[in-house]
């Protein structure tokens, strides 16, 4: 699902950055701007490779850790689903809050592990569309010798605490209501 994602996280977030940038000019200004250009899907998709890698790896991390943890909370070596199955007789608060304290968790260890694809990401979405894009390799690069410490991987992590931050809530507000809906409708 996090690979499948990234076709539409790719260029929402790329029009986002340049709106960002830009102080104000809309979205679909942006988005007439940009498909004026010769080649504006490879505009739309610049970074594309590095969200895959951030939205594959924040899923396999994310999903993986939560049902091991899960698992070992409920003290339960069933499946996922059936868990879901047992859990909905054991409903109640003390499983909420169970699921929202470990998808905040796991949500952030996601996150760390995949910011680094995201600072990639964003440095390419961040280039002028008019001007060619530069290559991954050529920004990792860039962003490993940056900075007054350069040969670093803290350049990669720049900005990385408030968007955990932003992933803790986002996350654990998912899998809550992913989980409420399974019980409610018994999948």
């Amino acid at each position: 699902s996090g690979l499948a994602s990234a076709f539409v996280s790719t260029p929402t977030d790329y029009v986002k950055i340049q709106a960002q940038l830009r102080g104000g000019m809309s979205s679909g200004a942006i988005l007439r701007e940009v498909m004026a250009l010769r080649h504006p899907a490879s505009i739309l998709f610049r970074g594309h490779v590095a969200n895959l890698g951030r939205e594959g790896v924040f899923t396999c991390v994310y999903l993986g850790i939560y049902d091991v943890a899960m698992t070992y909370v409920t003290d339960d070596t069933t499946t996922s689903s059936s868990r879901t199955t047992k859990m909905q007789a054991d409903y109640g608060a003390g499983t909420l809050a169970k699921i929202a304290a470990i998808s905040s968790i796991t949500g952030g260890i996601a996150w760390i592990v995949s910011f680094p694809f995201d600072t990639v990401k964003s440095v390419m979405q961040a280039q002028a569309p008019s001007k060619p894009c530069v290559g991954l390799s050529e920004v990792v690069r860039n962003l490993y010798y940056s900075g007054k410490h350069g040969g670093s991987f803290a350049a990669f992590y720049r900005g990385c605490a408030a968007s955990t931050g932003r992933a803790v809530l986002v996350t654990s507000s998912r899998m809550m209501t992913y989980e409420l809906v399974a019980r409610t409708f018994f999948l």
